[in-house]
């Protein structure tokens, strides 16, 4: 059977200094064994205000001081619209990338929005990290750093724990995304990254349930990733008993997930919260 799904779309990126605006439009045909993709000519469409974008990047700029300092700055902005066969569904799309360093040691920050208020946490525990320490016999988890260890954990789920599939929008092929409990392969929906790529099918905007959903504040707390999620040991900034230090974290077991998310752009989408390992 032969698909073909177009996407056209307009949108700011900033990165290390620079603005840039962007429109864009492209097809991909699918055959099932075929597949093969190109720009194509399509009306632009209408320009969106950037001052939100702009506004981020000085918040952010004020925020971070010496001795921490950027490595790495990356915001985008833009509306985009999708059509596949008879569906037309359009979204807009808001994201932060941020590499912050001091001396070896580095922080990374992806959100989904242009919320800048927990930077300043970053930022000081990044500031005031100690020397490597063993780790924590227990310890819980910021949501921006639990959203990143769930795509991960998809199919191989920790015991006590339950992965969701969140319901809204549509997928790569423009089919509702449903709430269903994601279990196993092969997945009910598709996740596609753009035009360019073959769409993959994924489990989208991943939540995690568990019966306990208390949280123990007194438990020494991950507040940012040190590298990418791209194994079951994950590398975090710590804050224990009012100092900060690396860490390294096994995802064994998790004994506790809050009911309050929030969603982060890792992977397909994922909804983070507050967790005990």
């Amino acid at each position: 059977m032969r698909e073909i799904y177009r996407k056209r779309g307009r949108s700011v990126r900033y990165e290390n200094g620079v603005f840039i605006n962007t429109s864009e439009a492209g097809e991909a045909i699918e055959d099932g064994l075929f597949f093969e993709c190109r720009p194509i000519a399509a009306a632009e469409l209408p320009e969106f205000d950037s001052t939100s974008l702009r506004a981020a990047v000085e918040a952010i700029r004020d925020l971070v001081v010496h001795p921490v300092s950027i490595e790495r700055l990356v915001l985008t902005e833009g509306v985009v619209e999708h059509t596949f066969g008879e569906q037309v569904w359009s979204e807009k799309h808001r994201r932060i990338h941020l590499s912050l360093i001091h001396r070896s040691i580095r922080a990374l920050v992806d959100t989904g929005d242009f919320q800048t208020d927990s930077l300043e946490e970053i930022v000081r525990a990044l500031r005031d990290t100690g020397p490597e320490g063993d780790p924590p016999l227990r310890a819980r988890l910021a949501p921006r750093v639990s959203a990143a260890v769930l795509p991960l954990l998809a199919g191989v789920t920790p015991p006590n724990v339950t992965l969701m599939q969140s319901g809204g929008g549509f997928d790569g092929k423009g089919d509702p995304i449903e709430m269903r409990r994601i279990e196993s392969p092969p997945w009910p929906n598709w996740y596609r990254p753009g035009y360019r790529v073959r769409p993959l099918r994924a489990p989208l905007n991943i939540r995690a349930r568990c019966d306990v959903t208390q949280i123990e504040r007194e438990l020494p707390r991950a507040v940012a990733l040190m590298g990418p999620v791209e194994s079951f040991s994950i590398r975090v900034l710590l804050e224990d008993a009012g100092r900060t230090r690396p860490a390294t974290l096994q995802l064994v077991r998790i004994e506790s997930v809050a009911d309050d998310a929030v969603w982060f752009p890792y992977g397909s989408g994922s909804f983070g919260a507050e967790m005990v390992l």
